[in-house]
C-alpha cells in the first residue's frame, strides 16, 4: 500500500513540474500599424492671396487601429503656407482617413516641404512632398 500511494503523489507532483501540463502557451500576437500617404500636393502656380485646396489619403494596412498625433511639413523652401485639417486622429485599421490641405502664399516664390505623418505606426513610409508657386498677377 505504501508503495502505491507514493507512486500517485509521485506521478501527481510530477505532471505539474515535469511540464506533462494539458495547457498551451499562449499565442504570441503581433499587432501592426502600418501606414501609407497616398495623393498628390503639388498645387502649382497659385495667386498671392488666393487659397488653393487638395486631399490626400492616411491608410492603416495594419490590425490595429493607428493614431496621429501631428504633422510636420519640415525642410524645403517654406511650410508656413500650408494648412492640414485633420492635425490628429485615429486611422482605423484596414481603414484610410482623407486630410484637406490649404496653400496660401504671401509672395511670389516656390513654397516646399516634406510632410510627415507623427505617430505610433509600426511600418511603412509615413511622408509625402509638398510644393505650390506663389504668382503674382499685379506686374
Amino acid at each position: 500500500m505504501k508503495h502505491t500511494l507514493f507512486s500517485l503523489i509521485a506521478a501527481a507532483a510530477c505532471a505539474g513540474a515535469c511540464g506533462s501540463s494539458s495547457t498551451s502557451p499562449a499565442p504570441i500576437i503581433v499587432t501592426t500599424k502600418m501606414i501609407s500617404v497616398t495623393g498628390d500636393l503639388a498645387f502649382g502656380g497659385v495667386n498671392i492671396g488666393s487659397r488653393a485646396d487638395r486631399t490626400f489619403a492616411i491608410n492603416n494596412a495594419g490590425q490595429a487601429p493607428m493614431t496621429f498625433t501631428s504633422l510636420s511639413c519640415a525642410g524645403g523652401t517654406g511650410s508656413d503656407v500650408y494648412t492640414f485639417n485633420p492635425a490628429s486622429g485615429v486611422v482605423p485599421s484596414n481603414g484610410s482617413i482623407t486630410v484637406d490641405v490649404q496653400f496660401t502664399p504671401r509672395l511670389a516664390e516656390f513654397y516646399s516641404c516634406v510632410l510627415s505623418v507623427i505617430g505610433n505606426q509600426t511600418s511603412g513610409d509615413a511622408s509625402i512632398d509638398v510644393s505650390g508657386t506663389g504668382v503674382d498677377i499685379s506686374h
